[in-house]
């Protein structure tokens, strides 16, 4: 996935990252002691974390590191992408792969990718919103049974687990 440059300027720069973070209040301790978010002792993982910014802006990474929205079908980086299929997942898992051989360690975001994408499928499974056949979420249709919607998580799987296993399986 290759972008346009306006598309480019759109997305964010290690540089922007940093000037966010000296916006952010103080509320960070090291050593009993309040320190700016910005200040020395955590410029390696400032840098490290920065650099994955910086990679969205490279041609030879862009396939790995960006993906569209399914919210509004713009270029994001893939830091902040919800995966709508298992071809996202393997990318995901390729871009992983790619960032940390360049910063030669972690990359320091992965957590924040999987908490985001465990916190949609959790709250998706809770309250009815799943992926659609389309690709799109949305709201299950009440009658279609789970199985008529391919593409859709199973909600029914305990039962059939429950049904199949007994004493002595």
């Amino acid at each position: 996935m290759t972008t346009s440059s306006k598309e480019k300027t759109a997305l964010r720069t290690k540089k922007q990252y940093i000037e966010g973070l000296s916006k952010m209040r103080r509320n960070v301790y090291y050593d009993g002691h309040l320190i700016d978010r910005t200040d020395e002792l955590q410029m390696d993982c400032i840098n490290t974390i920065g650099s994955t910014f910086d990679f969205a802006q490279d041609p030879a990474l862009q396939d790995l590191v960006l993906a569209k929205s399914h919210l509004t079908g713009k270029t994001i980086n893939r830091f902040t992408h919800i995966h709508q299929s298992k071809e996202d997942l393997h990318k995901k898992q390729d871009m992983t792969r790619a960032l940390c051989q360049r910063v030669g360690g972690c990359i320091q975001r992965c957590m924040g990718i999987d908490g985001s994408n465990a916190c949609n499928a959790l709250s998706g499974r809770r309250y009815g919103w799943l992926l659609r056949p389309d690709g799109r979420q949305g709201r299950q249709d009440e009658k279609a049974q789970p199985a008529e919607r391919p593409g859709c998580l199973r909600q029914d799987h305990r039962k059939e687990e429950r049904r199949h296993s007994g004493p002595g399986m």
